[in-house]
């Protein structure tokens, strides 16, 4: 009776007051507490305690229509496996469901059509969301959660090895973010732009081709993916934004496309691994400590990457951000596989290995800059031929 009363008080006169609501489930006895707000006849939630792995939201609490979750109801909860999102509930605030290491499904009802950033963001053993079939704002596709008719996916739930269906055009803020069992995702010719930490903290990704049809990609995009090693970016992309590739601790294998114009702060800050990268002449900006720096821990302070040498063209960006940030710039020698500043004998004894590695399906030693150094016959592939070539500059340099 306590609660009723207090209902009717928040109702009529303070309504934007939290109030407590206990529920018991008829099927196990345990009870639950829902703490609202309310607005008009109906209720916001803003806590729940005492919940069960497989979660359902009421419809009312105390007469009161249940319309909305607030931002942060259950992050980080660490028992759900299950949610159920009722018909009555129109909105779900930022981050409300997310962090949940546990959740598997979720079900929303035909009433959503509100949803916060991050609302189901990090949930890294989602493997299905359902959507009523009468809700006119979101849709299920591949048992992913997406809107404008499936053009758009926003969160990403399914195995380690994703395949994003040919209907996505744009992949949404944080679709992928933190799922860090992810393996693999195959990118279909369809999709046009990554969102902003789309792809965050996949720790497990090793490998990505992001096709020519990505013209844009969002801040963060790829941050903290700790053991990403080989990325192909889009011929159309114009700029890197920033902290694309932040913290990408294990990235060795990365080529900027000519199509580039800006690099942004922080790019590709923390990428230990990155010892060599051309910059073409196409880029005209490049960010603050955006390449060839990392946080040391040994001295708590930022500081350039060790032997770390940048790419470039004199009177290019690339001279100048070199310049300004301690950095050794070096030209491009087509057969300087060594990067050590000539052609010779050991840069043709590389390619061969290379291609011995290659040939024989093993995975191949040479960064992106090698494989650019050594791709003489320009194949896009480092083969015999290319040994050959590197052999000839050698001796002709050595004659003349």
């Amino acid at each position: 009776m306590k609660h009723r009363i207090l209902s009717f008080i928040s109702a009529a006169a303070l309504t934007a007051a939290a109030v407590p609501f206990t529920a018991v489930n008829a099927d196990s006895g345990k009870t639950m507490s829902f703490t609202y707000e309310v607005q008009g006849e109906n209720a916001v939630i803003i806590g729940i305690n005492g919940y069960e792995k497989d979660l359902v939201i009421p419809q009312t609490i105390d007469g009161l229509t249940v319309t909305a979750i607030a931002d942060n109801t259950l992050m980080g909860a660490e028992d759900i496996e299950s949610l159920v999102i009722p018909d009555s509930v129109v909105s779900i605030g930022e981050r409300s469901f997310s962090a949940c290491p546990e959740l598997t499904d979720i079900t929303i009802g035909s009433g959503l059509n509100t949803l916060g950033d991050y609302s189901f963001s990090a949930c890294p053993k989602l493997k299905s969301i359902t959507v009523a079939a009468k809700n006119s704002s979101f849709s299920s596709v591949n048992g992913c959660l997406a809107k404008d008719k499936g053009s758009s996916l926003l969160v990403y739930a399914g195995d380690n090895n994703a395949v994003i269906p040919e209907s996505v055009k744009t992949i949404g803020k944080a679709a992928f973010l933190g799922k860090t069992a992810l393996l693999s995702v195959d990118i279909p010719d369809s999709v046009t732009a990554l969102g902003d930490f789309a792809f965050s903290g996949c720790t497990s990704l090793k490998t990505l081709d992001i096709p020519d049809s990505v013209k844009n990609i969002g801040k963060s995009c790829f941050m903290s993916c700790s053991n990403l090693k080989k990325v192909r970016l889009s011929e159309q992309l114009k700029s890197i934004n920033t902290n694309t590739f932040n913290a990408c601790s294990a990235l060795t294998y990365i080529t900027i496309p000519a199509s580039t114009q800006t690099i942004g702060d922080n790019a590709f800050f923390g990428c230990t691994e990155l010892y060599g990268l051309y910059i073409p002449e196409t880029v005209t900006q490049i960010g603050d400590q955006a390449i060839g720096f990392h946080y040391s821990i040994r001295t708590g302070a930022v500081e350039n990457i060790a032997n770390f040498s940048l790419h470039g063209e004199e009177g290019s960006a690339a001279e100048k951000y070199a310049g300004s940030s301690g950095i050794e710039l070096r030209p491009f020698i087509l057969g300087d596989v060594d990067d050590d500043g000539s052609v010779d004998g050991s840069d043709a004894a590389i390619a061969l290995r290379e291609y011995s590695l290659i040939a024989s399906e093993f995975d191949g030693e040479l960064n992106a800059f090698g494989v650019m150094a050594a791709d003489c016959d320009n194949s896009g592939d480092v083969d015999g031929s290319d040994a050959s070539i590197i052999l000839k500059m050698y001796a002709e340099a050595g004659m003349s």
